[in-house]
């Protein structure tokens, strides 16, 4: 026994020295105190067993002891470490340290009141101090216990909300805290002697080593698991794992938004199964898909060794975004109408859809007159009464503002009668207007251009069309200046 511990010691202060040095990795420093505390406890027992003297071994024992107190407080750190999580809160933390350094001061004056270990002898023939246990010796392994068991707790609840390699790591510390406690508690049972020493510390090496391995040479958290989950759960973005055979091994939370089935019954199933809509052409080029009213993007990185990664994101808000900067770039700002950018986009296509159409091009009388009288605020004002009146008067014909007060509008033949619509129209825009408190009338020129019969181009209609109202704005004004 005085080998096998003293072996435990050298292995715990190697792998402790190696993990000191791996400081980028969250869990090393706890895994590191976790193993020179244990090296402790197999120097203590190496030496109870291999000096012969009494009062050595009775007073190593009780710093054994002292030092096995701490043992919970580390383990704490570890989970803490290994899970991401905060274990109890700072208060919390605080009173379970004053305990623990209370219950540690009691085990190193043992010899003083004999309340955690009584009755301590050495019998004839035995290299291991016999003893009865104290009165407080019962709260000083409620604590230990407690601890252990809660810890132990936090990180079963994490491995069962893991998944694939993860739940693996999770599932390596569970295994390397309950073998020394299981060790620790066959320990106070009748069957077992003390005579040659007890086998926890040797156990508690074994595990700790196991776990620094799988730390460190194995590299198992070498990538900050702790960090990569909580990453991976709160990407925004949907993430899949696929292996080779085209099934899923792993979903975030945001995937399952997108999944066809529940998170647990896509793990293990094809990938078509999960995702109905997924194409391997993903693989090399993003594409869009439309899910009812949600439009999502896939894309899918391969993964070195076999399978690959599927990314998918929900792009409606940012497509309802692009539209609505697109719908605001061809609005005229004032009037909300199109303006002569969007106009023109959208009567090319109106015109090549349809065999007959006709462009009108509309300009106010007497506007200038308004706008000198009440400024720009109120011929601002005037202008925004008008489109409201064009936009009823023009209804599901195209219609947009392309200069101050001039409009245009595109209605697709047949209609009953074009002449009898722009009557109407004149007769909406003449009705008098309250702007800014005062009533005022405007007049109202237009030209006709008809498509295809005075032009096939656009700008030829524009051009035709501005004419003619040119021409009609001008005999208005000559018949009223020979009027007056």
């Amino acid at each position: 026994m005085v080998v096998l511990n003293l072996a435990s010691v050298v292995l715990c202060l190697i792998v402790a020295s190696v993990a000191t040095r791996h400081h980028q990795i969250s869990a090393s420093r706890p895994v590191a105190a976790l193993l020179l505390l244990t090296a402790s406890w197999s120097l203590s027992e190496a030496l109870i067993l291999g000096v012969p003297n009494p009062a050595f071994k009775f007073e190593t024992l009780f710093v054994q002891n002292a030092l096995v107190t701490f043992f919970p407080l580390v383990w704490v750190l570890v989970t803490q470490a290994v899970t991401g999580s905060v274990l109890m809160s700072r208060n919390r933390w605080l009173w379970l340290q004053g305990f623990a350094g209370a219950i540690a001061l009691l085990c190193a004056t043992n010899h003083w009141h004999n309340l955690i270990l009584a009755d301590i002898r050495l019998d004839t023939g035995n290299r291991y101090p016999t003893f009865e246990y104290g009165a407080v010796f019962g709260i000083f392994a409620l604590y230990g216990y407690s601890v252990l068991f809660y810890g132990a707790t936090r990180l079963w609840q994490a491995r069962q909300a893991a998944s694939g390699s993860r739940r693996v790591e999770l599932s390596l510390w569970l295994l390397c805290v309950a073998m020394p406690t299981l060790v620790d508690l066959v320990s106070f049972t009748p069957f077992f002697s003390f005579t040659e020493g007890k086998l926890t510390p040797v156990a508690l090496a074994l595990s700790t080593v196991l776990a620094g391995w799988g730390l460190l040479r194995r590299q198992i958290f070498r990538v900050e698991p702790v960090a990569l989950e909580k990453a991976f759960e709160s990407m925004r973005d949907g993430v899949l794992m696929i292996d080779k055979q085209g099934r899923v091994a792993r979903i975030n939370n945001a995937a399952k938004a997108f999944t066809l089935l529940s998170a647990s019954q896509s793990v293990g199933e094809a990938i078509a199964r999960v995702l109905p809509e997924w194409s391997d052409t993903a693989l090399g080029t993003p594409f869009e898909v439309g899910v009812g009213e949600r439009i999502l993007e896939y894309s899918g990185d391969p993964i070195a060794g076999g399978g690959f990664v599927v990314i998918v994101r929900d792009l409606t808000a940012l497509r309802r975004y692009e539209q609505q900067l697109l719908e605001s770039a061809m609005r005229d700002s004032l009037t909300a109408l199109y303006n002569r950018r969007a106009f023109l986009d959208r009567a090319d296509g109106l015109i090549a859809q349809h065999a007959n159409a006709c462009l009108v091009y509309l300009d106010l009388d007497r506007f200038k007159q308004v706008n000198d009288t009440l400024g720009h605020e109120g011929g601002d004002a005037l202008l925004i009464t008008v489109a409201r009146r064009l936009e009823v008067a023009l209804s599901g014909h195209l219609l947009a503002r392309v200069g101050g007060d001039e409009f245009v509008a595109l209605i697709v033949l047949p209609v009953p009668s074009v002449r009898d619509l722009m009557k109407r129209l004149e007769d909406q825009i003449t009705q008098p207007a309250n702007v800014l408190g005062q009533t005022v009338t405007v007049g109202l020129s237009w030209g006709l251009a008809v498509y295809p019969r005075d032009g096939v181009q656009l700008e030829t209609l524009l051009r035709v069309a501005d004419t003619a109202m040119y021409f009609q704005k001008r005999a208005r004004k000559n018949l009223s200046a020979s009027q007056s």
